[in-house]
């Protein structure tokens, strides 16, 4: 699968690993963002923790309430470990033993509420200087492809 290279072309990359290395790499020089969701864990990042040790991590939490109606409401079957929290406190604990940094949980609530005040404050604690338009941090967007996305376990 192709990713955006930091020359601004692509990079061919073959494995989870191999998008965690890249990213990693990218994000030596400049801020990455990668947003993706937990329904399913990532077992990748479980058997070489030292891969997002150095990666500031920070996890966006829903109310438990308004998670599981969301996905009821797209899919009436979904289960329980499809919501993601298990996953995602799984998550959560590898990234507070195996990271340099502490993780940052920001609650969705929050942010919906007051935007510029948890913006603020979650630049603040990663130490990424905030932008006057619209709020939001000077950060590089990568967007992942969802094809290039890593493979769940």
């Amino acid at each position: 699968m192709s990713l955006p290279s930091d020359d601004g072309g692509t990079v061919t990359v073959a494995s989870p690993a191999e998008v965690t290395a890249h990213l990693v790499e990218l994000g030596r020089d400049r801020p990455v963002f990668v947003k993706d969701t937990l329904e399913y864990r990532y077992g990748h990042l479980f058997e070489a923790p030292e891969r997002i040790a150095d990666v500031t991590h920070t996890f966006l939490v829903r109310h438990p309430a308004r998670t599981i109606s969301s996905h009821h409401a797209i899919k009436p079957t979904v289960a329980c470990h499809e919501i993601g929290y298990e996953h995602q406190w799984e998550l959560f604990e590898l990234v507070r033993t195996a990271a340099r940094r502490p993780p940052v949980v920001l609650s969705a609530e929050a942010l919906l509420r007051d935007p510029a005040r948890v913006v603020a404050a979650w630049c603040a604690t990663v130490g990424r200087p905030r932008s006057r338009r619209s709020d939001r941090t000077r950060v590089s967007r990568l967007t992942v492809p969802p094809a290039a996305r890593m493979p769940r376990r």
